[in-house]
């Protein structure tokens, strides 16, 4: 079979793609998207984060700009794997140090760059320049799905024409864990080679907003409250404050054989992430419905009583959010995330060519347990919350008749009220002119005031009784076309009965005596 006939200035061959492989040629990662920017017109919008700060709070309150951490396994015997962490790092010769300087005998780096609305720009430039991270994955996390103002903001040229991933994209497509709701992180984690060494790198970003943790939902599998814990171990510096410590905490507890397992089978390592993002997405759902059995959904705008609750992981929506709203977001992106985590079930993050598979199938069969576990809980939440809007729109279409009938009651008593000040008006009104024979007292203005008013009452009952009469035979033949032509009809064959019957009986009676005569003296006789 013959090669396609590519034009040769687009034909990429095996020496093209060596280069590909060596030392980047760009200072750094900026230089490298707006070099890219001619031939991939997407990247626009990771390249429009580097360049503006549009997250910058307009409050002057102070924001953590993120912290990068780092979990490296290694086997320091044979078979022997344990987990050595890092400090986290906030600065950029601190994340550079870091990446660069992984621990002997790696065989998995964990990268986790934890951030919040604002982050610092070069941490991520140090992070994605170093692995050379996919600039559309950076968008897919720091600009899809985020608010509309910030959107509107941006002014490209061309905006979201890079579609979704599909299921045999897998391999190179992010994992990403949605949430809406704005209190709650949003994950996005993917799988690269590290081309400086010779293990595997996750890579995961974490948005937290507004740095609220639900430590006591994420851990109650992992720390158990007990008479037997030491004192100091109840403080609140034993518990994690975000995912990654989260993540240090879960991964420690794993066994020898787990973390061998990670190494081939990927898919055990954002086990913990995975599990995380599942509490929480419970807990926003029992949250969410305790709300709706309380209050209902009539107070639709505002909730103090719920939104400002000061505890980590109690408030499940903006002051704004009503109950119906927050579930089509939680829906709306548990729905996405579950379709990522169905993608990702397959190579490179479980391969099924590498040893080890049986921990692979059982997380992967528990994690679709707990997912079709919270799709039963979101299917309930639905029908709780369709139930609580019926019935709030019938109890809204109930009220809003009372007002009509009460409106329509209120119009009948000012039409019997003007039945009696319209004449007196009009009377009034009359009377008040200055005419000569009035004022000069020749006439008798009080009889002629009742008797007017009386003629006007009795004119406007009259007028009044016509006009419904009028409006019900309308009515009644649907429409004054159609009455028009009823009532033409209806004249029409009296007016020809007249004239045939009435009519020529009469004339017969006038012209003839005898007729006449005969007449009378029947009528004499009766």
């Amino acid at each position: 079979m013959s090669s396609p006939n590519f034009p040769s200035s687009v034909l990429r061959s095996n020496a093209i793609l060596k280069e590909i492989a060596k030392e980047p040629q760009y200072e750094s990662y900026k230089e490298f998207l707006d070099a890219a920017e001619g031939t991939f017109s997407d990247i626009k919008w990771a390249r429009q984060d580097f360049e503006n700060d549009f997250y910058r709070h307009k409050t002057g309150m102070k924001h953590s700009r993120g912290a990068v951490y780092a979990v490296d396994i290694i086997e320091s015997d044979p078979h022997t794997h344990t987990i050595v962490s890092s400090e986290p790092q906030t600065t950029s010769a601190g994340v550079e140090k870091l990446l660069s300087n992984a621990a002997p005998m790696t065989k998995m780096r964990v990268v986790i760059f934890d951030h919040g609305k604002v982050y610092d720009k070069t941490l991520l430039g140090e992070i994605a320049g170093f692995y050379d991270i996919n600039p559309r994955n950076l968008r897919d996390h720091f600009f899809q799905h985020q608010s509309e103002t910030v959107i509107s903001n941006l002014n490209l040229e061309v905006r979201n024409t890079y579609p979704g991933y599909l299921p045999s994209e897998s391999r190179f497509s992010p994992l990403q864990l949605e949430r809406t709701i704005l209190t709650r992180p949003k994950k996005t984690t993917f799988l690269i080679p590290n081309k400086k060494a010779e293990y595997p790198t996750v890579i995961v970003f974490i948005w937290s907003p507004l740095k609220r943790y639900s430590t006591n939902v994420v851990n109650r599998d992992l720390i158990t409250p007990s008479q037997m814990i030491p004192r100091h171990c109840l403080s609140s510096s034993y518990q994690p404050s975000n995912d990654a410590e989260t993540f240090l905490l879960r991964l420690f507890h794993y066994t020898n054989f787990e973390l061998e397992a990670c190494i081939s089978q990927p898919i055990l390592v954002v086990q913990p992430f995975l599990r995380t993002y599942l509490l929480e997405i419970s807990q926003d759902i029992k949250q969410i419905r305790d709300h709706v059995a309380v209050k209902g959904l009539n107070e639709i705008m505002e909730d103090r009583e719920f939104s400002d609750w000061d505890e980590a992981g109690s408030n499940w929506g903006t002051p704004k959010d009503m109950p119906f709203r927050a579930f089509q977001k939680l829906n709306d992106s548990f729905v996405g995330s579950v379709r990522s985590i169905q993608d990702h079930m397959s190579t490179p993050w479980v391969d099924h060519l590498k040893p080890n598979m049986e921990f692979a199938h059982a997380a992967a069969e528990t994690i679709m347990k707990d997912v079709a576990r919270i799709q039963d809980q979101m299917k309930d939440l639905r029908t709780k919350v369709n139930d609580f809007s019926a019935y709030s729109a019938a109890q809204e279409s109930i009220n809003e008749a009372r007002k009509s009938v009460a409106q329509a009651e209120s119009v009948t008593q000012l039409t019997r009220l003007a039945f009696i000040y319209i004449p007196l008006t009009y009377a009034t009104s009359l009377f008040g002119i200055n005419i000569s024979e009035w004022q000069d007292e020749t006439m008798p203005s009080g009889k002629w005031f009742i008797m007017t008013s009386v003629i006007c009452t009795l004119i406007t009952i009259a007028s009044a009784l016509l006009l419904a009469r009028g409006s019900n035979f309308i009515q009644r033949h649907g429409g004054l076309v159609s009455a028009i032509w009823y009532g033409f009809k209806k004249c029409l064959v009296m007016g020809i009965f007249y004239a045939l019957v009435t009519f020529p009986r009469f004339v017969s009676d006038k012209l003839s005596d005898f007729f006449a005569s005969f007449r009378r003296k029947e009528k004499a006789m009766v």
